[in-house]
């Protein structure tokens, strides 16, 4: 989940408790014409990325920083355009034949990097191991709709889900990578993870762990081949280094610049800061199984004893929106109606005494390094309702393993970024289901039926339907301290033409010189 400048960068602030995050890219559908190469051609480009891959196995790292890197060599069989609409990637078109069964077309003549063709075999070894236990793949968690993947003919996969699954499309759209067989059969896991055999716009040219991650273009990529010919991905991670590299001319894009230094790069008229709305919120979880968290009176009082609007305007110099609700309003299910918790310290207190608890509590809420001043600020507005709440910073691995290991903090800060799917089901499940790692939640009965009407039905009028509902029992439970909608703010010079995407994604094909 993060940013920086003592705190705030998109990846070191936001990183992602379930996914990690990132937010550049040029453009999508990717398809191009096979003469871009040649107009608006750009010989290189160095991305000051704000955390290296940790591996290029497209089946063995869940997190973005990883996926900055893996998602220009290898791609997924739908992608999504600018606007973060479903397009086809490897698969030409996709569709139910069953309640259960999806048929997908596979895009004809693709060959991966070294040669190879790309078919339906690729596709089910990919997706099996991702499922294998023995792989232990990370990426399990988005293809846990699926029963069953088969190979129909060279062009054709069909899957079969657990239950009828209308959101499978979008599971498919970010995080499931197809690898070659017969490469990654051959060459094995360990070789794997450092080379890379993809069908991307982009292929890796050579890995130094610490330094640098090269690549240069695919000329044969299906899309048409890119405008950048070679990529350089270094990095930095410290925020302020990645500006003043960005100002000396070493890089030519920046992640996650931190909003105390927009301001410092908008000074500089060759240079330019590209700032969106994100899919990715932020909020503290509130235990509903640690006293008096238990009280949804109580739960109520905390969300309105914070003023979100400060937050958003003085520690994040206005780059990022208040939250009504866990959904933002480009989530399929965002319920327009329901407005959340205004500021309102009097409410907070009447709560508070309706709870018994009129002279407030004591409690512990916690995070990681860079969620120092916002957690601060939360504690410091809970006070004033007789609220004393102590501050546990823990390293970012320890904060979300004690979250796993049930050991968080009565107050637990988390971030979500939807698994990208645009759609509730990405959220709800996750956060509010007993099955699930990241939930301290006992949900009431009726949301857990709603819930299941919506992941299993095919009217998306009844599903819409459906999570408004959830959306009002959730702003009665209170089961979040509700905070912001994260902005993704990034720089760079004017080499370029990129674009930064609300939807997390990193993709540097579709940029052109400027």
């Amino acid at each position: 989940m993060g940013s920086a400048v003592k705190g705030y960068s998109r990846r070191e602030f936001v990183k992602s408790s379930a996914v990690g995050l990132a937010g550049l890219s040029a453009g999508f559908p990717r398809v191009r014409s096979a003469s871009a190469a040649g107009k608006g051609e750009v010989e290189q480009v160095t991305v000051g990325l704000v955390q290296e891959a940790f591996t290029v196995d497209p089946h063995m790292n869940f997190s973005r920083y990883n996926l900055d890197t893996v998602n220009q060599i290898f791609e997924q069989l739908v992608h999504r355009d600018a606007k973060a609409k479903m397009v086809p990637g490897l698969a030409t078109g996709w569709r139910q034949t069953a309640e259960r069964t999806w048929r997908l077309d596979l895009r004809k003549g693709v060959k991966f990097h070294e040669g190879e063709p790309f078919d339906a075999e690729s596709v089910k070894y990919s997706f099996d191991r991702i499922q294998d236990p023995n792989q232990k793949s990370p990426l399990t968690p988005t293809l846990r709709l699926v029963e069953k993947t088969s190979v129909v003919d060279a062009q054709t996969i069909e899957i079969i889900t657990k239950q009828p699954a209308p959101v499978l499309p979008a599971y498919l759209s970010l995080f499931t990578n197809i690898g070659n067989k017969a490469w990654l059969t051959a060459k094995g896991d360990q070789f794997a993870a450092r080379n890379a055999n993809g069908t991307g716009p982009f292929k890796l040219v050579e890995w130094r762990k610490g330094d640098f991650t090269r690549l240069t273009r695919y000329d044969q990529y299906w899309g048409g081949a890119a405008a950048i010919k070679n990529v350089v991905l270094k990095p930095v991670p410290d925020a302020n280094t990645r500006v003043l590299a960005l100002k000396k001319g070493e890089v030519d894009i920046i992640q996650e610049l931190p909003p105390a230094l927009a301001d410092e790069v908008k000074k500089y008229p060759d240079l330019r800061v590209s700032a969106v709305p994100s899919i990715r919120v932020h909020f503290l979880y509130l235990r509903p199984d640690a006293k008096p968290f238990d009280d949804p009176r109580v739960r109520q009082a905390v969300n309105h004893a914070v003023n979100k609007d400060a937050v958003v305007q003085k520690l994040l110099r206005g780059f990022g929106h208040p939250l009504t609700q866990v959904l933002t309003p480009d989530i399929f299910g965002y319920n327009p109606a329901v407005k959340g918790y205004p500021y309102d310290l009097d409410r907070a207190k009447a709560l508070l005494r309706e709870a018994g608890h009129p002279k407030g509590f004591s409690t512990e809420l916690s995070g990681y390094p860079a969620l120092k001043e916002i957690l601060e600020a939360v504690a410091g507005n809970l006070k004033e309702v007789g609220i004393d709440a102590t501050i546990r910073i823990d390293d970012y691995g320890v904060h979300f393993e004690n979250i796993r290991k049930r050991k968080a903090s009565p107050m637990t800060y988390l971030t979500w970024g939807n698994f990208n799917l645009f759609d509730a089901d990405g959220t709800l499940p996750y956060l509010f289901l007993p099955e699930s790692e990241w939930s301290y939640y006992t949900p009431p009965t009726r949301l857990v039926e709603l819930n299941r009407l919506a992941a299993t039905s095919g009217d998306q009028r009844k599903r819409q339907e459906a999570y408004h509902e959830i959306m009002k029992i959730l702003q009665a439970e209170a089961p979040l301290l509700l905070l912001h909608q994260q902005f993704d703010i990034n720089a760079a010079n004017m080499k370029t033409t990129w674009q930064t995407r609300s939807d997390n994604v990193m993709m540097l094909y579709g940029a052109e010189k400027a």
